[in-house]
């Protein structure tokens, strides 16, 4: 059972000091920054995303920001990932299908089974899938769900193209390594092709 957490702020001595903060933890801009100059916060202690690796990027931006006095780094420039160690794995980022398509409308969405690859096969861990959300015809990603052996690792070839923008088609390029699970997401590349374009031209041919 996972009850949730929150930061515990009480050994702080915050008060003392002057910094302002909320049961939900302490308050700082987007770069970090506190209400009192010089005293900075990052991780746990500022809430949700409660997520180690959401801490280090917090950490490695605000020493960029040390480190170059004349450019700040903001904390959540970029979408954040997220994993849950289940067996089997489940692993996420940005929209789910459903806020996806409550925010833009008209969503494409991908989908490939895990019994589809053959790693997968032979491995006998066939259970999962993988959901890419993106717009139909740009493929920009939205965000994407993995549910799977792996799947924590496979998100991070979504995650990074994400962040450097490159649509979901274009992944259907690369070489994928064979067989491995990661030809899951080369195949919900494909499937833009298949269900997207090839609609398209039988009815322009038809």
């Amino acid at each position: 059972m996972a009850v949730g957490h929150q930061p515990n702020l009480k050994t702080l001595n915050l008060d003392a000091v002057g910094v302002r903060y909320t049961n939900e933890g302490i308050l700082v801009d987007s770069y970090g920054r506190t209400n009192i100059p010089n005293i900075w916060a990052i991780g746990d202690c500022i809430g949700h995303p409660f997520y180690i690796h959401s801490a280090e990027h917090q950490a490695r931006a605000v020493l960029s920001s040390f480190l170059n006095p004349f450019f700040k780094y903001k904390l959540d420039n970029q979408s954040m990932p997220r994993i849950t160690f289940t067996d089997p794995e489940v692993a996420s980022i940005e929209l789910s299908e459903n806020d996806a398509k409550d925010k833009y409308g008209t969503v494409a969405t991908y989908v490939v089974l895990f019994s589809s690859i053959y790693r997968a096969i032979t491995t006998v861990r066939t259970d999962g899938f993988a959901k890419i959300m993106a717009r139909k015809w740009s493929c920009h990603i939205f965000g994407a769900t993995l549910v799977g052996e792996g799947a924590g690792e496979l998100l991070s070839e979504i995650s990074t193209a994400m962040y450097i923008k490159i649509p979901l088609r274009k992944l259907a390029n690369f070489i994928h390594h064979y067989p491995s699970y990661s030809l899951v997401i080369r195949h919900a590349a494909d499937l833009w092709i298949k269900q997207t374009i090839l609609p398209l031209y039988k009815k322009i041919f038809k």
